[in-house]
């Protein structure tokens, strides 16, 4: 019974901490078209997968709270994809937490996520915007 409420405890804290997470509507572009104006088929791939994947970014965030437990905001994350999906040159455009550990943790992440082949439409630059706690 013990085991049983600490399983139930880990679950719900976990959920909470996945809760905190919440990404916006990206800016997407290649060097021959203007922002927004790639396929729409790339886009819903692009937001799909982050949408999936978002949860990675969990442990960075909870590990954040850990040292800062008022810790939320926001952080604009761009990066780079290839016509196979891989992603290149992530940075941090903008993060209200000032925080290198932080930062550092989402880009870990989100290089090594890996998106949907892109026909066509390589390089594509990407800036996602993130919400944490908020």
């Amino acid at each position: 019974m013990l085991v049983q409420k600490i399983f139930f405890l880990a679950f719900l804290f976990l959920a909470s901490c996945v809760s905190d997470i919440e990404q916006g509507h990206p800016e997407i572009a290649t060097p021959s078209r203007p922002k927004d104006s790639v396929q729409p088929k790339v886009q819903e791939g692009i937001e799909g997968l982050v949408s999936r994947k978002v949860d990675d970014l969990s442990p960075c965030y909870q590990a954040e709270k850990n040292q800062n437990p008022s810790a939320k905001g926001r952080m604009l994350v761009s990066f780079m994809l290839d016509q196979e999906g891989r992603v290149g040159d992530p940075r941090i455009e903008y993060s209200s937490f000032q925080s290198p550990v932080f930062e550092g943790c989402v880009l870990q992440h989100v290089e090594s996520w890996t998106f949907p082949k892109m026909r066509g439409n390589s390089p594509i630059k990407v800036r996602y915007p993130f919400s944490f706690g908020l």
